[in-house]
Formats: structure tokens, sequence, C-alpha cells
């Protein structure tokens, strides 16, 4: 029983060595802090501000009517040229949709062509997403002439005569990130 009793001593003292030596380290460390105030964090967004131009001012539209094909027959061409200015405050990188048309749009669509800066095909590719036109525009920027050309390939039969479409399109310039 006496060595039970000694041991018991023992560990209970070493016990306790050890939560004294705990709590010593733990409330015996101490570090030095300071702090400072940081202000005026701001920010300030910009704007992306694209403008157009078939030669003349530039503003937020413009017309083509000049280079329309009329009375157009398999073979013909009629080409023109755009100018854009960024008077934003990011470069810009461009695409073209078509977005409306009317009159024989169902006939002419895969048939007549447009041309804009040598991305070229029907109008029906360039109405279903916008497309790439490989233009960028950096700030306070004026590029061009860009030239976009309406054609009717000959291979086009008479399914094409007497046959109108007039479009719409929207060129839009993407933040260049």
């Amino acid at each position: 029983k006496g060595g039970e009793k000694f041991m018991r001593k023992i560990v209970v003292g070493f016990l306790m060595m050890v939560v004294i030596a705990g709590l010593t380290t733990a409330t015996g460390y101490a570090a030095f802090a300071a702090s400072a105030d940081v202000q005026n964090i701001s920010f300030s967004t910009g704007n992306a501000e694209l403008l157009v131009s078939n030669g003349g001012a530039y503003g937020p539209s413009t017309d083509l009517s000049s280079i329309a094909i009329t009375n157009g027959y398999p073979g013909s061409t009629s080409t023109g040229n755009l100018w854009f200015k960024n008077t934003g405050d990011v470069p810009l990188k461009l695409s073209a949709q078509l977005v409306s048309a009317t009159d024989d749009w169902g006939t002419l669509s895969p048939v007549a062509e447009v041309s804009l800066n040598s991305i070229n095909g029907p109008l029906a590719n360039w109405n279903t997403s916008p497309v790439d036109i490989n233009i960028t525009v950096p700030v306070g920027a004026e590029v061009g002439p860009y030239p976009v050309v309406l054609s009717i390939p000959s291979s086009a039969d008479n399914s094409i005569a007497n046959k109108t479409v007039t479009t719409q399109w929207v060129v839009t310039g993407a933040q260049v990130l």
C-alpha cells in the first residue's frame, strides 16, 4: 500500500508540473502588436464607348446604304469602308452581328455574302452569334478603314431574282482582358 501511495504522489506531482509548465508557457509568451489605419481606398470605374463612321463624322451609328447592291445579279459586288473610334477607358476587341432583317431573308440569307475586314460568309452566318472581326481599338484611337464588301456569288441561281433584304447590324466592343 505504501508503494502505491508513493506512486500516486509521483504521478500527481508529475501531472501538476506538466499543468503548471503549460500554464506558465501559455501565459508567459507575449508578443507586441500595433495597428495602423489605411484610408481612402476607392474604386472608380471606367467605361467602354465605341463610335463608328463610314467616312464622315463619328457617331453611335452610321448608314451604309451607299454600298447597297441594287439590281444585283450573280457576281455583283459593292464595297465601302468603316472606321472605329474608342472614346472609352479600356481597349476594345470588336465583333459584329446581324441582328435583324426584312423582306426576303429566307431566300437571300444563305446566298448573299458580307465580308467585314476579310471575315466573310453568307448573311445567315452573321445572324447566329457575334463574329470576331479581328479588330482591336486601343483607348483614344481611331482605326480604319476596314473594308465592307457585299456580294452575290457567281454560283447564285434564279431563285434570288427580284428579292430584297435589308439588314441591321451591331458592332460590339468588348474589353480586352
